[in-house]
């Protein structure tokens, strides 16, 4: 009897053990499909309540935080590494937000803001929503502040957040990501920075990067001349890179400065493309000044000595100029034009040579014009050796077997060497009769929009 009433102790011990490890398994399975709940909050606040700035700047803020009106007053806006709507950080127009602000002037000011409530629509890049306060401070582009900020949620929780540099940056000068949204938006992804605006995109498979350095800007050149040349870097360079780049591996990452220099009307590396503050200000429709060096930056610098001439480096830019012309020619036809035949003294000095020889001999699968940029490009010929060059360009097209000389007379002889590239009546008589910009779209993967 006594060994009975011992197993049945044991049978409700072990009863009670398994059910309490059936609890704990229940308890556990309920927190993993916890965590896998989309609903549930991803952020956890930190226990000293020191948060970290994602980042922040100052700008006249919209209530959408997309289009800055320079009417308004300017407004501190801090993004945190978490989104608010996620963390369930409970604020409303009733947060009070303590604050302190310096100028690097020196002038300074501190006290209490409540919550700006259309911060409900502002978010950041990443979807992160921010504060957004007032702080009592007028900055002009450049000014520069520190601030830190303590507040409460309603649960009480206190929050902090401090030596937050900040500044107006661009947006004050009318910059925004939106000025540049009216093309290529779904393409191109542009963000505005204190005195550079980063812009990316994809085209046909090539991710570029494209950074507008304004760090020695005088705003001599417009707002919306900036925007423009913008523009014309993604209409311009994209269709030189898909042709020439895979014999002269030319960058898909390029920065272009507007300075305030005492150098050159316009200037480029194989990465960076300078254009003086002065020029568009005085020449207001010469943004193909830029295509030219675009043309530069997809050539990577051409070694002098293994060239023809010198001057094929700018007689090259000068096709891009040409033949890439933004907008179809809409600025550049009115003003620049290419000397015909009859006015060039030799072919050192040819633009237009290198347009008919592309125009009248290229094809889809003997593509002449890459075939003289990879003589230029690749170190292969000196000077002295440049009539095997030619013979080789000139392989399979109606020239094979002819010497330079003779295809330069051939063009000269040409109505495409006498006809004006100057605008009549709204029309250009080469192009009316030799479309030489439809012809190159050949060769490009998926001609762009205009």
């Amino acid at each position: 009897m006594k060994n009975i009433k011992i197993l049945s102790v044991l049978a409700l011990m072990l009863l009670a053990v398994t059910l309490l490890f059936t609890s704990c398994s229940s308890d556990k399975k309920g927190d993993d499909q916890s965590d896998n709940n989309d609903d549930a909050p991803k952020y956890e606040f930190p226990e000293d309540g020191v948060l970290t700035p994602l980042a922040n700047g100052l700008a006249p803020l919209t209530t959408d935080g997309r289009n800055p009106s320079l009417t308004e007053e300017d407004k501190f806006v801090v993004f945190f590494d978490f989104a608010f709507e996620e963390a369930g950080l409970d604020l409303d127009e009733n947060t009070e937000i303590t604050y302190t602000a310096r100028k690097t002037t020196g002038k300074s000011s501190e006290g209490v803001a409540k919550l700006d409530t259309s911060l409900n629509k502002i978010k950041n890049e990443h979807g992160y929503i921010g504060i957004c306060i007032d702080i009592g401070l007028n900055f002009n582009m450049y000014d520069q502040a520190t601030v830190a900020i303590s507040f409460k949620d309603k649960s009480g929780k206190q929050f902090s957040a401090g030596n937050m540099s900040v500044h107006e940056g661009l947006y004050s000068a009318g910059f925004s990501a939106a000025k540049f949204d009216t093309y290529l938006k779904d393409t191109v992804k542009t963000v505005v920075g204190r005195d550079t605006i980063k812009q990316t995109g994809t085209i046909n498979g090539n991710k570029y990067t494209f950074t507008i350095d304004l760090t020695k800007w005088a705003r001599k050149t417009s707002v919306n001349q900036i925007v423009t040349c913008s523009r014309l870097f993604w209409e311009c360079y994209p269709r030189m890179y898909e042709r020439f780049s895979s014999v002269s591996k030319c960058s898909k990452v390029i920065t272009f400065a507007v300075e305030n220099e005492g150098y050159g009307i316009a200037t480029a590396t194989p990465t960076r493309v300078h254009l003086h503050d002065d020029w568009l200000a005085n020449n207001p429709t010469d943004y193909d000044c830029l295509t030219h060096e675009f043309g530069h930056v997809a050539q990577n610098a051409w070694t002098r000595g293994y060239l023809e001439y010198d001057a094929d480096i700018e007689l090259f830019a000068e096709y891009c100029r040409y033949v890439y012309a933004f907008k179809n020619g809409m600025y550049n036809d009115d003003h620049w034009t290419l000397a015909t035949a009859t006015n060039e003294t030799n072919r050192e000095k040819s633009k237009r040579f290198l347009v008919w020889l592309d125009y009248t001999y290229s094809t889809k699968d003997n593509d002449v014009l890459l075939k003289y940029f990879t003589a230029c490009n690749n170190n292969q010929y000196k000077q002295a050796d440049w009539d095997k060059a030619w013979a080789e360009i000139f392989k399979g097209t109606p020239l094979e077997g002819k010497t330079i000389d003779e295809a330069f007379a051939i063009y000269k002889s040409s109505d495409f060497g006498r006809l004006s590239t100057k605008v009549s009546n709204g029309v250009v008589p080469l192009l009316q009769k030799y479309d030489v910009r439809e012809k190159v779209k050949m060769f490009e993967k998926t001609p762009l929009e205009e």
